[in-house]
């Protein structure tokens, strides 16, 4: 019977130290998820502040490509805003009925470099790859 008591002990012995295990891992585990939530809600705030500094940049570039004619070496009215793929269509001396160029201008601001599209326009038109067709239909 002695035997019975001793494995009886032991038992409870390790039901306490399970149960404290658990107290003790809950406990930590509060811990832990309070650290997460500090430290997500902490990144929270810097991607909302990056993406409000980005869009600043983006509404300071889309209202520069509109302003751009007024500070570029030529005539306002030759200029003809597209905002896609590129800015603005140059037909140099249209103003005064004639076309000596046709260039295209993207407006960047700050560090802002050229899409992949944009490059691809401008590879094009280096290369000569433009030209002239005409399409009529009778109405």
């Amino acid at each position: 019977m002695e035997w019975l008591w001793i494995i009886l002990g032991i038992a409870v012995g390790f039901g306490i130290a399970w149960l404290f295990r658990i107290i003790a891992w809950t406990d930590r585990e509060r811990a832990l998820r309070a650290e997460f939530s500090q430290w997500h809600q902490s990144q929270i705030k810097g991607e909302r502040a990056d993406a409000l500094n980005s869009s600043r940049r983006v509404l300071a570039g889309k209202y520069l490509e509109r302003f751009i004619p007024f500070t570029v070496p030529y005539e306002p009215a030759d200029m003809h805003f597209l905002g896609s793929p590129v800015d603005y269509v140059i037909f140099s001396g249209l103003y005064d009925d004639r076309c000596e160029e046709i260039i295209f201008l993207e407006v960047k601001s700050n560090n802002a470099t050229v899409t992949k599209r944009e490059r691809a326009i401008r590879d094009a038109v280096r290369a000569g790859k433009v030209r002239w067709e005409e399409v009529q239909r009778d109405v």
